[in-house]
C-alpha cells in the first residue's frame, strides 16, 4: 500500500512592531514568506527624513503618529521639520476613506481641506492662536503636482506670523504641507522653501527600512 503524500499548509498572521506577517508554509514543498506593512505611509515619510535631515535652515525633528494620539487609524502620520522661527509639517493620510480618488476636484479633498481649516479656527477659540485670517482657496503647481493653497495670517503670543495649508492626492491619500514662518520676511520663506517641496512628496517606490523619531 502506498502512503499518500502528506502536505501540511500553515497560515499563521502574526503582529510585529505594526507589522502584520503573512506566513505561508507547505510542508514537502517551498516555504514562502510574503510580508504585508501596515504602516506605509509613516515608512514613505521615514524615507524623506532620512533624506532631508535639513530643509533650508529647519531640521528635522520626529515622525508622530496621530493615529495613536487620536485613536482614529485616519489621521496618519506626520514628519516635522523647524527653528526657532519657522515649522514644516508633512501629513500623510486618507481619514479612513476607501476612494478618495486622484483628483483635487473629488469632495473628499474638499472635505479634508475643510477639516484642515477648521483646525486653524480650533486653534483660535481655544487661545493657541490670538487672531487668524484665513485667505482665499487657490490651486497652484509644484512640479508635476496640484496643490490647493490656503495663505493664513495668524498672531501667536503677540508675534505676527505666515502660515499656509497645502492639499493634494497622492496614490488615494491625502498629502498635505503646513508651514509657519515667523521671520521679518515670511513669505520669502514659505516660497523659498516651497521650491523644495517637489523633492518632498512622498512615493511608495522610496520607503524607509527604519523610522527614526529624532535626529540622532
Amino acid at each position: 500500500m502506498k502512503w499518500k503524500k502528506f502536505i501540511l499548509t500553515l497560515l499563521v498572521i502574526l503582529p510585529v512592531s505594526g507589522t502584520f506577517h503573512k506566513i505561508s508554509a507547505s510542508y514537502g514543498n517551498t516555504i514562502f514568506i510574503a510580508q504585508e506593512n501596515r504602516e506605509p505611509d509613516k515608512l514613505e515619510l521615514c524615507y524623506i527624513a532620512q533624506s532631508f535631515r535639513k530643509i533650508e535652515d529647519l531640521e528635522f525633528v520626529t515622525i508622530i503618529d496621530y493615529k495613536a494620539l487620536s485613536r482614529d487609524a485616519g489621521q496618519g502620520y506626520g514628519a516635522k521639520w523647524k527653528n526657532k522661527d519657522n515649522t514644516l509639517d508633512l501629513y500623510l493620510y486618507d481619514l479612513n476613506y476607501q476612494n478618495i480618488g486622484n483628483f483635487l476636484d473629488s469632495p473628499f479633498v474638499q472635505e479634508a481641506l475643510n477639516s484642515a481649516i477648521e483646525g486653524v479656527r480650533y486653534a483660535l477659540q481655544r487661545g493657541i492662536y490670538q487672531k487668524a485670517d484665513i485667505g482665499v482657496t487657490s490651486t497652484r503647481e509644484f512640479g508635476e503636482f496640484k496643490f490647493l493653497f490656503v495663505p493664513i495670517k495668524i498672531l501667536v503670543s503677540g508675534r505676527q506670523a505666515e502660515s499656509v495649508i497645502i492639499l493634494t492626492v497622492l496614490q488615494g491619500r491625502f498629502f498635505k504641507v503646513r508651514l509657519t514662518s515667523f521671520e521679518e520676511n515670511p513669505k520669502q520663506k514659505i516660497e523659498r522653501i516651497l521650491t523644495k517641496l517637489p523633492q518632498l512628496i512622498p512615493t511608495k517606490s522610496k520607503v524607509a527600512s527604519n523610522c527614526p523619531t529624532d535626529p540622532s
